[in-house]
């Protein structure tokens, strides 16, 4: 057994969770969301975070995207809940979240990004439907 085989049995694919997706200020001009991830490490040693893209669709059409890069660390062996902020204009989405409220266009959403540890980058995709209260 050489090495690169040892090495190989050893390292863990990180897992990479969305918890929540939740509006943190909805005002005239600016919509902030708060997307916390957890990232748990299965590795005997601890995994540097360079950076979280990015990218949110509301039914189907793109709303904001972007990099978050504060450079977070994951323990060995643990897990870390990481959270991402998400900001985007009003006028961005404006007539997709007018038409949602009117009951003309569906609650779609679509998140997804990828979270880079070291040279390799962990996809994430989350599907659903905006709750509105009833």
């Amino acid at each position: 057994m050489s090495c690169a085989d040892l090495t190989k049995n050893l390292a863990k694919d990180p897992e990479v969770k969305i918890l929540d997706l939740s509006i943190v200020q909805f005002s005239g001009q600016e919509i902030d969301l708060n997307l916390k991830l957890n990232v748990n490490n299965p590795n005997p040693m601890e995994l540097k975070i360079g950076k979280i893209a990015y990218g949110l669709s509301l039914s189907g059409k793109p709303v904001t995207e972007g990099v978050f890069d504060k450079g977070l660390a994951v323990p060995s062996n643990g897990s870390s809940d990481v959270i991402v902020p998400l900001k985007f204009k009003y006028d961005a989405v404006g007539s997709i979240l007018t038409n949602l409220l009117n009951k003309t266009l569906t609650k779609d959403y679509e998140l997804k990004g990828s979270v880079e540890v070291g040279w390799f980058s962990i996809p994430f995709t989350k599907k659903g439907e905006i709750q509105i209260g009833k």
